[in-house]
């Protein structure tokens, strides 16, 4: 009974990207900083903690004040937390006022109707020449041997800030040098890597903002954001970003070498464009939005470069239409399911009842069926798990051998043969061959292994009733591929005797045979 969904496991993993060689320099030289160690548990007797001490001011009971503490503790800060909090927010003032006029000049156009003095193009320099000596003094930092490492990484966040915030200033005086933009770009790149790694993700985003606004041509650095958006929880924002990366990368794959030489996108440039479709579904998935999320697990289809790709898309659409668009449903059902394979059977019972009230397509209650009655034959409760799923295969549409019409249903079937062997299994181990017979008689009305199964034991709890018994040994000697090498010598065994006891001599003797060669 495999329960296991393969929505998750079915994903691709996320491709990063190298931002460029100054991040995978300054990467290298914080690559010591990200080390873990675990310290060993030691014998010493653990300190006493002492009580704290309950202050009563004068004119106050001690009900009152254990009371007012109470009340006080989850209601104030201490006054070095407030003043701390009062200086963030008045940094955080100032750092939106400068980054919002940054955002004005970087958002200038028409180089020629915006004047720029002799003495501000000078000073622009003049600041451009100061953050290229912070980056210098950056790039020298990774050689020093005298340093530890927390000075080390403090040192390198100091003069990478620095750095920023002199060619800040320098864009700013002059809003259209190239060369000072694409310095800061490459200043930004470094920091947003740092910072992701770090998973600072929203310090993240402020810097990828702005580097998009310096660099509308780059699909890398939207799918960074489409990223960070996502591990925020903003999925909209992160679902824009995957498409606005997927339109650079579509205007920039028709203008490679690749392209004129070949007519057609290259191999790379076609799976860049299925994973921002499919992180975009993924984004509109997590969101809740069926029909945008659909939109672009269509487009994953159509953009997929093989085959598996295209499947991974279109199990994303089977995740989403699994009750009709009702994606909160599909998730629900996938915790449920992990809660069965960590084996919390009860809270998974509960899980599932509570699931089914409230789905919307028949299809979908019947898998929730098929799932609780699974969990609930694990939690010994056979005769409910039976009842469940007899009443599962009396509602569903079947071929004239029985079997479902639908045959994401034969999982439900087999199952439902199983679970009524099983019992009946149980019922003859307790003699109580009546009520065995009964759950065996079930059972074989499902094709498949157990049936052939179910049948031996029919044939073996019959054998008085030779007719009756030759009947189900030949049904399980038709399916014996489903039997094991014992059960397949007690077959052909049984065969031999009800053959030779109602007389069938060479039927009898040909059934020896076959026994005897097994």
């Amino acid at each position: 009974m495999n329960m296991n969904n393969k929505h998750n496991n079915s994903r691709p993993m996320k491709i990063r990207y190298i931002l460029y060689m100054l991040l995978l320099f300054f990467s290298a030289a914080c690559a010591s900083t990200s080390s873990y160690s675990t310290l060993d548990a030691t014998d010493e007797e653990t300190p006493t903690i002492e009580e704290p001490t309950l202050f009563i001011p004068a004119g106050v009971d001690s009900s009152t004040a254990a009371e007012a503490e109470q009340i006080a503790d989850s209601s104030f800060v201490s006054y070095e937390d407030e003043q701390k909090a009062q200086q963030l927010k008045m940094d955080a003032e100032v750092y939106i006022a400068s980054s919002d006029t940054l955002w004005y000049y970087l958002m200038l156009e028409n180089p020629e109707k915006h004047f720029v003095s002799e003495e501000d193009s000078l000073e622009s320099i003049r600041s451009f020449n100061k953050g290229a000596g912070f980056f210098e003094e950056l790039q020298n930092l990774s050689a020093s041997s005298t340093l530890t490492t927390d000075e080390l990484e403090s040192q390198q966040i100091k003069y990478l800030n620095s750095a920023i915030t002199a060619m800040e200033e320098s864009l700013k005086l002059d809003p259209f040098e190239n060369e000072t933009r694409l310095a800061l770009s490459r200043f930004y790149r470094i920091k947003a890597g740092r910072l992701q790694n770090e998973r600072d993700y929203q310090n993240a985003i402020d810097v990828l903002e702005k580097l998009v606004r310096l660099d509308k041509g780059e699909p890398r650095f939207f799918e960074l954001l489409g990223d960070n958006y996502s591990a925020v929880g903003n999925y909209p924002k992160s679902a824009e970003y995957f498409r606005k990366a997927r339109e650079v990368k579509k205007e920039l794959s028709t203008m490679t070498d690749f392209y004129f030489e070949n007519g057609h996108i290259s191999p790379q440039d076609s799976s860049d464009l299925f994973l921002y479709a499919y992180y975009e579904g993924q984004a509109y998935t997590n969101y809740l939005n069926a029909d945008k999320a659909l939109d672009a697990f269509e487009d994953a289809v159509k953009l997929a470069p093989t085959d598996e790709n295209r499947q991974f898309a279109r199990e994303e659409i089977n995740f989403i239409n699994w009750d009709d668009g009702n994606i909160q449903a599909s998730f629900a059902r996938d915790s449920i399911v992990r809660l069965v394979q960590n084996e919390e059977l009860a809270e998974a019972e509960a899980g599932f009842v509570s699931l089914k009230n409230g789905l919307k397509t028949q299809k979908a209650r019947d898998e929730i069926d098929w799932r609780l009655a699974v969990v609930e034959y694990q939690l010994e409760k056979e005769e409910e798990a039976a009842d469940r799923l007899l009443n599962l295969v009396q509602r569903t549409p079947k071929n004239p051998n029985g079997m479902p019409v639908d045959s994401t249903y034969n999982q439900y079937f087999a199952d439902y043969g199983l679970i009524c062997f099983n019992i009946g299994q149980r019922h003859f181990r307790d003699r109580n061959r009546g009520t065995a017979l009964k759950y065996f008689k079930q059972s074989v009305k499902v094709d498949g292994q157990y049936s052939a199964r179910a049948n031996l034991q029919l044939a073996d709890i019959l054998k008085q009733n030779i007719p009756e018994a030759i009947k189900h040994a030949e049904k399980a000697e038709a399916t014996k591929q489903f039997l094991n090498d014992n059960d397949t010598k007690a077959l052909y065994g049984l065969l031999t005797d009800l053959h030779r006891r109602a007389g069938n001599l060479d039927e009898a003797r040909r059934y020896r045979q076959i026994w005897s060669s097994l």
